[in-house]
């Protein structure tokens, strides 16, 4: 037979077949209902679809004998092609038609096993009994004659039932039966390639894209690698396998072959890893901004090394622990499966790959260990100012880590070996990674290494810290002397949830100018704004030494409420400063005090300074309060903003407009530092 494209119709219908037979030393037929619901479904599609519409059923692959004239024995379709033989018998059944002699003629099935005999016997006992006419409404294949109890031990022939009942109940749904198996024989498509007939990859690229269909990658690089092996029906079995685990989770792709692809990909980027190429090349490749052609050289030369990458995704994909961890952190549990964003694309690299050389190269699947590794690789991977900032090229170093960690001589495996491979990866095995291994390898007396991790991981886990715990860690933890302070570590963390779950942004805001300038910079930069509430930035910078202070105030040293650190402490700073005036206030020309001391009065009386989401404080250095016809507060008149993130115009948010009803009245602000002093000799 000719390797080219075919209808059904014209692929059972050639001149030059008379059989495809599946061999011995293929599997079984496995496909389950829900894989043939699957098919039936996209082929419904595009029965009920427009006119171009085609629906595409990939590569038959099978070779011929020169023993058996015009016999083909299938390598790869076998899954498929039972399916559909199934399918069109089913249909001329239900159709009240004669099953044609393109699919059984003279006693002889146009699709046969020679798995075992009695699939053989089987599938032409079931055709024959179909050539007899309509089934009736109750017909059930263990009830008849032919049916032998043998057949239960025979797991072809299980699904062959199971599916073929399926189907003609499927067959049920559609209105003009007849219609759907014409549109199946003339319209459906499939490529038939002939593995003996001597073309290699590049050549049947050409010829099947000169006929109006580009070949898929994984479809040429399986005519490459079959090419090279002796055993081509072994391993055109197993790229079968792989074709199927693709179909069962293509979610809403058409087809197996972008995932199949997509995962082609993965291994390519690994292998050039393995081969040394330059890391912005790598990185290049993987965000899709180089030639994204699969290229053989760039890929295991072995099959066998496909293989294990192959068993290793597999496995990953289809574990629930795995699936359950990414919907939880991605919302998604199908993320492994999902072809990644060209903008995040190295982050789920980053996150997937060392992980399947891991696998691959060690063949660990115990998921404790596993999923160790995954969170390790998946916490580093929100480290912004660290990895996130060259995430190209620690994609590389994180491949070839786990490269040369696969090949220590041992076979047992813990996260925490990586503190001995720091050397050279400082970016990506910090000291703060190296810490917290550490502790988990030799956890504290009292404590386990359960109790560690959860409690570390529910600190990265937060939305604030972006997976780095120093804030915490580095307080309570010492790497040189090895003390850690697990009591005092648990009891701020637990007032940081508090204060985050239970208080509004804005009072923390307002607490913590009473403990230093945690501010930071933002565009824009002529307005002279800052971010008050950049709790990330403040957590991993020395700022965060103010936020922990206010921490220690409320969960060590006694003090009950940001209510009551607010009342007493404006109270401490207008009597040590001596804005016991308004004329002491209104000579102040600093800024950062300016707006403290708005924020004090603010407190005190309107509380409206710093609203749900309006964080942002602006100098705005172009007005003065005259432009805008109010007299000034400060004798330094300033035009205060407060924002959500930009200043539109120069109307918005003004601070000291906001507060005019009381700045315009001094007798009124004088009263209330007055208030304010007395609050600050109160008992906390």
């Amino acid at each position: 037979m000719r390797t080219q494209k075919y209808t059904l119709l014209g692929l059972f219908s050639d001149r030059e077949l008379e059989q495809f037979i599946v061999p011995e030393i293929q599997r079984d037929y496995v496909w389950e209902p829900s894989d043939v619901a699957d098919l039936l479904g996209y082929i419904r599609e595009g029965y009920d679809g427009d006119e171009a519409d085609v629906p595409y059923l990939g590569f038959i692959y099978a070779y011929g004998d020169r023993d058996f004239v015009y016999k083909y024995f299938l390598i790869d379709g076998q899954q498929r092609l039972t399916t559909i033989f199934l399918m069109l018998i089913a249909g001329y059944v239900h159709a009240g038609k004669k099953i044609p002699e393109y699919l059984f003629d003279r006693d002889q099935l146009k699709l046969d096993y020679k798995v075992r005999q009695s699939t053989h016997d089987f599938l032409r006992a079931l055709v024959n009994h179909c050539l007899q006419g309509t089934l009736a409404p109750d017909f059930s294949i263990i009830d008849q004659v032919w049916y032998h109890d043998e057949y239960k031990n025979d797991r072809s022939i299980r699904q062959m039932i199971s599916n073929f009942t399926f189907i003609c109940n499927w067959l049920n749904g559609i209105d003009d039966v007849p219609a759907f198996i014409r549109f199946v024989e003339e319209r459906l498509e499939l490529s038939y390639f002939d593995i003996p007939d001597g073309r290699q990859g590049e050549d049947l690229y050409i010829y099947m894209n000169s006929r109006g269909r580009h070949l898929e990658p994984n479809e040429t690089l399986k005519a490459k690698y079959l090419a090279r092996v002796d055993d081509k029906k072994y391993w055109g079995a197993k790229w079968e396998l792989w074709q199927d685990l693709f179909w069962k989770f293509r979610l809403h792709r058409p087809d197996a072959d972008e995932g199949f692809n997509d995962f082609l990909k993965m291994v390519q980027l690994i292998e050039m890893s393995r081969q040394g190429l330059a890391a912005d090349v790598i990185s290049g490749y993987a965000r899709g901004a180089t030639d994204q052609t699969l290229m053989p050289e760039q890929l295991p030369k072995q099959v066998e090394d496909l293989q294990k990458l192959f068993e290793a995704y597999q496995w990953l994909i289809k574990s629930n622990i795995v699936r359950n961890f990414f919907k939880k952190h991605e919302n998604e549990e199908n993320y492994l499966l999902l072809t990644p964003q060209a903008d995040r694309a190295q982050i789920f690299y980053f996150r997937l790959l060392p992980i399947l050389v891991f696998l691959a190269g060690t063949g660990c699947r115990e998921e404790t260990v596993v999923m160790r590794f995954i969170r390790f690789f998946y916490n580093l991977s929100r480290k912004r100012g660290s990895i996130g900032k060259d995430i190209g090229a620690q994609l590389v170093v994180a491949i070839r880590l786990m490269q040369e960690y696969s090949h220590r001589e041992s076979d047992v495996f813990d996260v925490c070996d990586l503190i001995a491979y720091q050397k050279r990866r400082t970016t990506l095995i910090d000291n703060e990674e190296v810490r917290k291994l550490s502790l988990y390898k030799q956890p504290p007396v009292e404590l386990t290494r359960l109790e560690l991790e959860s409690l570390f991981w529910a600190v990265e886990d937060h939305k604030v810290f972006e997976g780095q715990i120093g804030f915490f860690l580095w307080k309570y933890s010492d790497a040189e002397t090895g003390v850690y302070e697990h009591d005092l570590f648990l009891a701020t963390w637990a007032m940081f949830q508090k204060l985050f779950q239970e208080e509004s942004e804005g009072l923390l805001v307002m607490a913590l100018l009473h403990y230093g300038n945690t501010w930071v910079r933002e565009s824009p930069f002529y307005y002279i704004n800052y971010n008050c509430a950049d709790w990330n930035g403040m957590v991993q910078t020395e700022r965060g030494v103010y936020l922990m202070q206010l921490l220690e105030d409320l969960a060590l040293n006694g003090w009950k409420s940001l209510d009551s650190i607010i009342t007493k402490k404006s109270g401490q700073y207008l009597k040590a400063r001596g804005y016991t005036t308004v004329a002491a206030i209104k000579e102040e020309t600093d800024f950062y005090k300016q707006v403290k001391l708005l924020a004090v009065l603010d407190y005190f009386s309107e509380n409206e300074m710093f609203p749900e989401g309006y964080y942002h404080i602006a100098n705005d250095g172009r007005y003065n309060c005259k432009s805008y016809g109010d007299k000034p507060f400060f004798t330094s008149s300033v035009v205060i903003h407060n924002i959500k993130r930009y200043i539109d115009s120069g109307l918005n948010g003004r601070v000291i407009h906001d507060l005019s009803g009381l700045l315009k009245n001094e007798t009124k602000v004088q009263l209330l530092i007055d208030e304010v002093l007395a609050a600050g000799r109160k008992r906390r």
